[in-house]
């Protein structure tokens, strides 16, 4: 399972690209001016491993991107005939404003090879609208459920656990942490990571905990309140894409 924050490798075709890499953010989500510790993981051939990192802000297509460049001493060589082994450089980098602001990391030589976000709120913040804590269920599945407690680190924000069931009937778990409100909107977002899968029952409300262990981040977790106890919750991929959605209602038991 790949770390928090993971992203996704993208073939280019060419020898020197790793096969594989990852990017996790550290704190994943905060507010502006506070530093984050990008820690990337990439496998290169035994004592050809990355010397630094550098993060720079790039536009593209007009839209501004934190580009991460992974540099190595020599990039000129095949990784069909040697030994891979992970190699793990960290770099800082602190957010002037607040967004999902995209990272795209490269090689040496310019060739991407994952993208990832880092996401940033405004250090005031937005009041909630209601009482959103408490277990909430699919009435058209009974063993899919969202569960919110308050997040003890931000009394603006809630976080919780959400058991959604397939087309198969396989019970996936997912962890959502730091929701909080959209601006003049009933909607609310936060960091959806995908954790051991099981086959529970959604837990009870006093059971659902920010994450302590490293996870795949899917993205954003968006919920949408029809009412004080009717929502629909999205789990949307980096790019904005719906992975998958679910209606809620509230329920006392």
């Amino acid at each position: 399972m790949m770390t928090a924050g993971a992203v996704v490798y993208r073939s280019a075709g060419a020898a020197r690209v790793p096969f594989s890499a990852s990017l996790r953010v550290t704190p994943t989500i905060a507010y502006v001016d506070t530093p984050r510790l990008l820690t990337i993981t990439a496998y290169f051939p035994l004592g050809r491993g990355p010397t630094d990192a550098t993060a720079t802000s790039v536009m593209v297509d007009g839209v501004r991107i934190l580009e991460v460049r992974v540099n190595t001493t020599s990039p000129d060589f095949a990784f069909s005939d040697l030994v891979l082994v992970p190699y793990t450089v960290e770099l800082t980098h602190t957010p002037s404003e607040a967004g999902d602001l995209p990272v795209r990391m490269v090689t040496a030589d310019g060739v991407a090879v994952g993208e990832s976000v880092v996401m940033t709120r405004s250090a005031k913040g937005d009041d909630p609208q209601f009482e959103v804590t408490g277990k909430w269920i699919d009435p058209g599945s009974k063993e899919t459920g969202l569960a919110l407690v308050p997040d003890y680190l931000d009394n603006k924000a809630v976080v919780g656990t959400w058991n959604f069931h397939d087309h198969q009937g396989v019970c996936r778990r997912y962890s959502i942490q730091s929701v909080h409100w959209k601006a003049q909107d009933l909607e609310a977002e936060g960091a959806i990571f995908e954790t051991t899968p099981g086959n529970e029952s959604a837990p009870a409300p006093e059971s659902a905990r920010a994450l302590t262990t490293a996870a795949s981040q899917l993205g954003l977790a968006r919920i949408t309140f029809h009412s004080i106890d009717s929502a629909r919750i999205f789990a949307l991929g980096f790019g904005g894409n719906v992975l998958f959605t679910s209606n809620l209602i509230r329920t006392t038991l």
